[in-house]
């Protein structure tokens, strides 16, 4: 019965989960204690008897035990059948290209803060050299030219493709030029199947002298800020002085001289670490923007082991310190759900580990045991294509360099499809072995690109085994039984994005 899971809440309840079906169901003592005793002896359910179970301090009549078999028996199959699909081709990638919902330029390498945890500083490897290489004009309207031709092709099956432009940086409003290049570029290509947004990642430093600009082309903006002060101390800039009465006036200056376009167009996202705290940051931004900011753990992925240890000493955990808040239920279950890890998880187990959510009307019809993926790594340009400052063409801004789907340059752009569907699907299966004896391989989250994938022994971080998938279950179905309305705020409210 290895696709039965058994699982027990903090409050004494018990389930079990059916990996094939993705059903959960509450399940009484004397079957959970029958079917226990099943996996542990290794035999399947029909064979016990009540016999067998009086041994085991079980005593049941033949009719009760011949009524917990038969409810049973929709569930009960020998193995798991969740097959792993590790094949992709040169065309699913064509198709992705040209349905794509995001592009994002790094605009420059330069940066005029030099932020402590920054993934880009020596704490960290997986990423070129930086020597404060700038991104080609001509490069990046060549790719944009590219991307709208494919948008324009057979390949196509949007009637209209929305794309968003991000710029990155590095600190992007160093050049501006580009940005401003960039967008004016998108705008003459808008056609009535294709048009473009734009958004932005920057630190604020620079935005009082270009944000007019921005709020005339509705830009999404993206600003940085830790916290008062003292919570933002490790953004400094290079010569060590503090940028907070900067960032903070910056971005005053837009919420007072653009109240509509603040409230509409701009986040705040806040690194969370030694020096301030999820409820600091929170309040913060509440008292002084009316916002709560997204939050972020300094990463942890691509360290350097030389220098490992001085990083992890800057570095706290988000649901512990959540955990700690003086307010924590106002602040996170009122104010700011989306931000709790445990809201989280029980989001993305109802969506991908239930048969409880229909994404259309066809699969209500189509059987829900459909092939999964390995790992949770995003498909080539399904979720947002990434060209850095020198031309790398990436999945995304995370992935190291050395992953590189192809690269633009002002002549040409050079992506093989063959060869890329080709490397993808050898990382696949490459990690299949790991990923079928993995039972959370539906809702993975792990990026391949961060295992030891080259190596001939792949560690992954993700991997649960039977026992640790039943401990993962527990907290879900605890939280659920704690908070039964955030059941129905997941199904009704909340999507995935």
């Amino acid at each position: 019965m290895r696709n039965l899971i058994l699982s027990e809440s903090q409050n004494g309840n018990k389930y079990v989960y059916d990996i094939n079906q993705k059903l959960l169901r509450n399940i009484d003592d004397v079957s959970y204690h029958i079917v226990r005793l099943a996996q542990e002896n290794q035999i399947q359910l029909g064979q016990i008897n009540t016999l067998f179970l009086k041994t085991n301090n079980i005593v049941i009549s033949d009719n009760e035990l011949e009524r917990i078999k038969s409810s049973f028996s929709k569930l009960y199959t020998n193995s798991r059948t969740d097959a792993l699909k590790t094949e992709i081709t040169g065309d699913i990638i064509k198709y992705y290209l040209s349905n794509f919902p995001q592009i994002v330029f790094e605009v420059t390498e330069k940066c005029n803060l030099d932020c402590k945890y920054c993934t880009y500083g020596d704490f960290y490897n997986g990423h070129d050299s930086r020597t404060n290489h700038n991104l080609n004009i001509e490069s990046a309207k060549r790719f944009l030219k590219y991307i709208y031709d494919f948008c324009n092709s057979s390949y196509s099956t949007s009637s209209k493709n929305i794309i968003n432009i991000g710029f990155y940086g590095g600190e992007p409003l160093i050049r501006f030029d580009f940005i401003k290049s960039i967008t004016l570029y998108a705008k003459e290509l808008e056609q009535e199947n294709v048009t473009f947004q734009f958004s932005m990642t920057t630190n604020a430093t620079l935005l009082n002298k270009h944000i007019d600009f921005l709020v005339q082309n509705n830009f999404k903006l993206l600003i940085s800020i830790d916290g008062d002060s003292n919570n933002h101390s490790y953004r400094v800039y290079k010569n060590g002085e503090s940028s907070f009465d900067d960032v903070y006036n910056n971005t005053l200056f837009v919420k007072n001289h653009y109240p509509d376009f603040f409230s509409n167009n701009v986040k705040l996202n806040s690194v969370l670490h030694n020096r301030n705290s999820v409820f600091e940051i929170n309040e913060f931004g509440k008292m002084n923007f009316g916002k709560n900011p997204m939050i972020a753990e300094i990463s942890t992925d691509g360290l350097r082991e030389d220098r490992k240890t001085e990083l992890l000493s800057l570095f706290k955990n988000k649901n512990e310190d959540l955990k700690q808040s003086e307010d924590y239920f106002r602040l996170f279950h009122k104010e700011n759900l989306s931000e709790v890890p445990d809201y989280k998880e029980a989001m993305y187990f109802i969506y991908n580990l239930s048969n409880l959510i229909y994404f259309n009307y066809s699969q209500l019809f189509l059987n829900q045991n459909k092939a999964v993926k390995p790992t949770g790594t995003c498909l080539p340009f399904a979720r947002k294509i990434f060209i850095t400052a020198t031309g790398k063409i990436l999945p995304c801004e995370n992935v190291p360099h050395k992953f590189a789907f192809g690269s633009v340059s002002k002549d040409d752009i050079n992506i093989n499809f063959g060869k890329l569907a080709q490397t993808y699907n050898m990382y696949l299966s490459k990690i299949k072995g790991i990923c079928s004896n993995c039972y959370r391989v539906a809702n993975c989250s792990q990026c391949m690109y961060y295992l030891n994938i080259n190596d001939e022994h792949i560690n992954c971080y993700g991997f649960m085994n039977k026992k640790e998938f039943s401990k993962y279950l527990c907290g879900i179905i605890t939280y659920l039984e704690n908070n039964p309305k955030i059941f129905w705020k997941i199904i009704n409210e909340t999507s995935l994005s």
